[in-house]
């Protein structure tokens, strides 16, 4: 009996698995963090713009009521000018009493969140 060697042998070695494990290790390193701050950005954004629809309502309130020099996002709801309490998807907590700032014509503020025009920051001195 002949004894055959194959020189024809395919596969890796074990150099370059390992070198491969490495680069996708590395990749992953870069890429996790990156995506976690898009997630942080991207419920920031629907917050800032659940305060923004909040705003608009509001400011419909005033305009057919003669609104309370304070009222909280929960009485928009049951006055019929909002379906239901946004959720802030930072925290997962209701904006329901939230209370609404205004300086008689427009609204400054919801919450802890100061409004000028469309950008919304946090404020301090405000309640919610």
């Amino acid at each position: 009996m002949e004894k055959t060697t194959r020189t024809d042998q395919r596969g890796f070695t074990l150099v370059e698995l390992l070198a491969v494990i490495v680069i996708l290790g590395v990749i992953a390193a870069i890429a996790v963090p990156a995506i976690g701050n898009v997630i942080s950005k991207s419920k920031d954004d629907a917050r800032d713009q659940s305060i923004l629809l909040v705003r608009d309502a509001a400011e419909t309130y005033m305009l057919s009521n003669e609104a309370p020099a304070d009222f909280t996002v929960g009485d928009l709801v049951t006055g019929g000018f909002l379906r239901s309490v946004p959720t802030d998807p930072a925290t997962g907590t209701t904006m329901e009493t939230w209370k609404i700032t205004t300086n008689g014509k427009q609204v400054t503020a919801v919450g802890s969140y100061a409004i000028d025009g469309s950008t919304v920051t946090p404020a301090s001195g405000t309640g919610m």
